[in-house]
């Protein structure tokens, strides 16, 4: 990460984080069942934050579910830069998030606040001494462990490996491809666009590009880099994938659509 990048970065987020002020263990009632009736509609509403809140019980942990417009979220970033882990504490499953792009803090904290409902503190910095004396830091964050993650767990982790799910033609939507782009897309000089799969096996792979085709009639090829099999999605087709996902992507993303 580049001094500038890492210094306003550092500087955004001391001045956003009294967005998530702590609550008061005190706040015992926010545990308890009450006899509410009213009803919302399903997914239309926004989650708040729940950073600083005390451990939650495990029936309100029971409760937790993961509605679809995040669940796109989620997905995206698990094509990505993601991991979803098991809780030695309780066992059930955390998801984390540590982009290879933190230099880009905006979509960082993009994806946080959006998943901050999930968390109960705020990302830290990792710092990174390696051999050759190169220092490098990145941002984290990880959820709390809940069953509605350990159900995630099972459908994207098999031996401890992270796959890509059976049902990914329901879970890739266009919020879920725009996050993927985010984490592991890049535009090329040629006009076309990669999408880094290298984590993921080659029939893993051809299951994205069938999505891909099936579901929005975007054609892609299956290349190689150092022998590890990328997704590209050729000059002419990356007109559809803008119109697909541009409304999705933050500003200073655009580039990784050649905008």
């Amino acid at each position: 990460m580049a001094n500038s990048d890492l210094f306003l970065g550092l500087i955004s987020y001391c001045f956003i984080i009294p967005i998530f002020p702590k609550v008061p263990k005190t706040m015992k009632s926010f545990f308890t069942p009450n006899s509410c009736t009213s009803l919302v509609l399903w997914d239309s509403i926004s989650l708040g934050s729940t950073i600083g809140l005390p451990k939650f019980p495990n029936f309100l942990r029971g409760l937790t579910s993961i509605l679809s417009y995040y669940l796109s979220v989620i997905t995206g970033i698990l094509l990505g830069d993601a991991s979803i882990r098991r809780s030695a504490s309780n066992h059930n499953a955390r998801l984390g998030f540590s982009p290879s792009i933190t230099n880009h803090f905006e979509y960082f904290w993009h994806v946080f606040t959006i998943l901050a409902h999930y968390c109960s503190f705020l990302p830290y910095l990792d710092k990174t001494t390696l051999k050759n004396g190169k220092t490098y830091f990145k941002l984290s964050f990880f959820t709390r462990a809940y069953p509605c993650f350990s159900m995630l767990f099972d459908m994207w982790v098999i031996d401890d490996i992270k796959v890509v799910p059976l049902d990914i033609f329901n879970l890739l939507t266009p919020v879920a491809l725009a996050h993927w782009i985010c984490c592991d897309g890049y535009f090329h000089s040629s006009g076309g666009l990669y999408l880094c799969t290298d984590s993921f096996t080659v029939p893993d792979v051809v299951r994205l590009m069938n999505v891909l085709l099936v579901k929005f009639d975007i054609p892609s090829n299956l290349h190689f880099s150092n022998g590890l099999p990328r997704i590209y999605i050729r000059k002419s087709d990356v007109s559809r994938v803008r119109v697909l996902v541009k409304p999705f992507i933050v500003p200073s993303m655009l580039y990784k659509l050649g905008l």
